[in-house]
């Protein structure tokens, strides 16, 4: 097993193969971000006109072009217009042609708890990206710069860069990729936005087809996701390694699941052999078992399972819930210590304008043991004995923004216009750190917190320009002091 791997010479090798080996046609991926996107394939999926995962994010743009359904059998003009413009980006994607965007985003104060809506990471940013698409490659290579000097130190950023190619009907990419898995919307316990994307390698399936055995035909269309990245050098365990896995499948057109799985592990000093891998692989990382101790322990891991559900009670009301269960901790080599989110949506259109609209209502608590009253775990979710630095990358968590033994009340509203502009409200309850005790080296208060965003997301030809507001009220509950903070954000892009 490769201690650790670099990225520079992953990516050189993997677009040499992608030029030179015989594979399929490749397509590049859709990102997580993006509100409107997520929005119009939600709402072709639950008319009928798309049947693949959509939980799992980033989506290949072949696996939507193949799944979705001919316009004969699209019904009412909100779904239209979605169709539309789904179809548009397809066209744009498949084009086969050189595409550079540029970007400026400036905000007055960074949006300190992301969602699945693309926001800025730092005051003033500034960067560039280019795309291409071949018969059987694709290319993304961005480049951010930060003007003033940001929490983490990195000033330049390759975020969002990556080369794949195809292999049959697997992709197989590399670089800085963001990812979210789970059907929430505000937050992801296991995988989210909220920090910078982590290097990596990874493969998926290009196209969600069924099996043909009848006896794994039921699970339907079906997506699995393999990913090993590397963590920075200035955490408590440098270069420490994370492993992700997920798979998810639709056994009817309403029902998703989603089974995921998190591993850190090696890291400069720590084991880091291919034993090693397959002990935590297996479960066998628990110190105090099977001979595990602290000096050999493989790593640090998250496992569970999301599910969203749409109309199982009505078949003809437009409404989903969805839940997504997290074990921090395993007990008999299963997941137990759940962290836990669950949420209702409900979506429309607006008469006969191919306007569209989106509500939902979105739970979270990041506490160890949710289901167990007064004995659940505090200081246990997204930290760890060995791994002190945690569940987190350049100290934001992978997982659900309000980190550790916190809690969210989301109410959000969407609405796409007849022109495809995003108007979008978000409110927000949070408590941060129950019992404002940190035992990482990342500090954070107990908190009480609410929110108020206002967006909009606005396209002219090209240019793509989204403005937002909003103001945060916390009251630091263990030295009651109450503070007011305004957040102000303009992104402009623009794509030739």
């Amino acid at each position: 097993m490769i201690r650790y791997f670099g990225i520079r010479a992953v990516l050189i090798c993997l677009l040499a193969v992608c030029l030179l080996g015989k594979v399929a046609s490749a397509e590049p991926l859709a990102a997580p971000g993006d509100l409107r996107l997520r929005h119009d394939l939600q709402l072709l999926a639950d008319a009928g006109l798309l049947n693949i995962p959509l939980t799992t994010w980033p989506i290949p743009w072949g696996d939507i072009a193949n799944a979705l359904a001919d316009k004969k059998d699209v019904h009412g003009a909100a779904v239209l217009a979605s169709w539309r413009r789904v179809h548009h980006r397809i066209d744009i994607e498949f084009s086969n042609h050189l595409q550079l965007t540029t970007r400026l985003a400036a905000t007055a104060s960074p949006v300190r708890f992301r969602t699945f809506t693309d926001t800025p990471r730092s005051t003033l940013e500034a960067g560039t990206a280019i795309s291409l698409t071949r018969d059987h490659w694709a290319m993304h290579l961005e480049g951010t710069a930060v003007v003033r000097k940001p929490r983490d130190g990195r000033r330049w950023r390759p975020d969002g860069s990556y080369v794949s190619g195809i292999l049959g009907n697997w992709i197989v990419s590399a670089g800085w990729q963001d990812r979210w898995w789970g059907p929430g919307w505000d937050g992801s316990l296991i995988m989210s936005t909220n920090s910078r994307p982590i290097p990596a390698i990874s493969i998926m399936r290009n196209a969600s087809d069924p099996f043909d055995l009848p006896v794994l035909k039921w699970l339907g269309p079906w997506q699995i996701r393999f990913f090993q990245g590397i963590l920075e050098g200035n955490r408590f365990v440098p270069h420490g390694m994370l492993t992700g896995m997920r798979f998810s499948f639709k056994p009817t057109s309403g029902l998703e699941i989603g089974i995921s799985r998190a591993m850190q592990w090696g890291g400069r000093n720590r084991p880091h052999s291919l034993a090693t891998f397959v002990r935590a692989l297996i479960g066998s990382d628990n110190t105090g078992k099977l001979g595990v101790t602290a000096a050999n322990q493989p790593g640090n891991q998250l496992a569970g399972f999301d599910l969203r559900w749409r109309s199982p009670i009505g078949s003809n009301l437009p409404y989903a819930f969805y839940s997504q269960m997290i074990g921090e901790d395993a007990s008999s080599r299963v997941p137990a210590a759940y962290l836990g989110l669950f949420g209702v949506e409900s979506w429309g259109g607006l008469g006969d304008s191919g306007a569209s609209w989106r509500v939902h209502v979105e739970f979270a608590r990041t506490t160890a043991n949710l289901f167990s009253g007064d004995f659940h775990r505090l200081n246990a979710a997204y930290t760890h004995s060995v791994f002190r630095s945690g569940y987190r990358y350049y100290g934001r968590s992978i997982g659900h923004s309000i980190d550790g033994d916190g809690q969210a009340i989301a109410l959000g509203a969407t609405v796409v216009d007849t022109r495809g502009g995003v108007w979008e409200a978000l409110f927000r309850s949070i408590r941060t750190n129950q019992d404002n005790i940190s035992p990482g080296p990342v500090k954070i208060p107990a908190e009480n917190i609410l929110s108020l965003q206002l967006r909009s997301i606005q396209q002219f030809g090209n240019n793509k320009l989204s403005l937002g507001i909003g103001v945060n009220r916390g009251h630091l509950t263990f030295t009651n002091i109450t503070d007011t903070v305004l957040h102000t954000e303009l992104q402009w892009s623009s794509s030739y």
